[in-house]
């Protein structure tokens, strides 16, 4: 039989703390951690809601191609007409010589408001065209423009004499309703208004060139090589290979004129999304 031995109170008491901690709540610092993980997750879920509304709203957005044909015309020399009806306003001319090209389309077309003549009117180097006169000739071919010109006064006429590349510094992107190239022949110098001069261009603005032929055409024509560019490679595409390479890239619509030196007349597409 064992002996009656007293409890001792301080080691009860002890017992008793210790197991009254076991049932006590969580420290602060637990109860912070806890509620700070809380607020991530809902972050985190709330997060994912936004992102899941903006992605079907954007999958939703509709787009709509507004371009209009290019002008179905049998002749360049109805362009004026075509500009008046396209309410055109501002546009430009690369290659002008005496200005009989200007002269036709300022005749008819009466809303314009502004128009750009470009033209080195100088001799240039590895360019083998008739038009490609001595600098002599080239001072009276200019001011035979200037005279020709002068009496157009719905708009303001500006003559650039320089190269097609320098003057496209002169005119800002998405200011012109109408381009019309027709300076240097050669594939390359086609190709580089081409790409001058289309950011030039308002949607849905008229995209334009004389003489879509290639080079081999027109030297059986009249001798001429539109074969050679200006830094002495060769690319017998010209004209017509530079026009075709641009429109198939760009998947746009092309109209060429039954003229016997004719014209080519893309747009400028116009995208619309809502």
């Amino acid at each position: 039989m064992h002996a009656y031995q007293p409890v001792d109170n301080e080691e009860a008491n002890a017992f008793i703390s210790s197991k009254e901690r076991l049932y006590e709540s969580p420290t602060p610092r637990l109860q912070t951690t806890v509620l700070l993980v809380i607020i991530i997750l809902l972050s985190f879920v709330v997060y994912i809601q936004i992102f899941t509304q903006d992605t079907v709203r954007e999958s939703t957005t509709v787009c709509a191609d507004r371009t209009r044909d290019p002008p179905r015309i049998a002749s360049r020399n109805e362009m004026g007409h075509a500009l008046q009806a396209d309410a055109a306003l501002d546009g430009a001319e690369l290659g002008v010589q005496r200005g009989i090209y200007s002269e036709i389309l300022l005749t008819h077309w009466k809303r314009m408001r502004s128009w750009h003549l470009v033209d080195l009117w100088g001799q240039q180097e590895n360019y083998f065209d008739i038009a490609n006169v001595n600098d002599i000739e080239q001072q009276k071919i200019y001011e035979e423009a200037r005279d020709r010109l002068r009496s157009f006064s719905q708009g303001n006429i500006s003559f650039h004499r320089m190269y097609t590349s320098s003057a496209s510094h002169l005119i800002a992107n998405n200011s012109l309703d109408f381009v019309y190239i027709d300076a240097r022949h050669d594939y390359c110098g086609v190709m580089e208004d081409i790409l001058l001069y289309w950011p030039k261009l308002r949607p849905n603005g008229i995209f334009a060139g004389h003489d879509y032929l290639d080079a081999s055409t027109v030297k059986s024509r009249n001798g001429q090589d539109w074969g050679v560019c200006q830094d002495s490679t060769r690319n017998d595409g010209a004209v017509k290979g530079a026009v075709d390479d641009f429109v198939s890239t760009n998947h746009l619509s092309l109209h060429i004129t039954t003229d016997e030196w004719p014209t080519w007349i893309t747009r400028k597409p116009q995208i619309i999304c809502e």
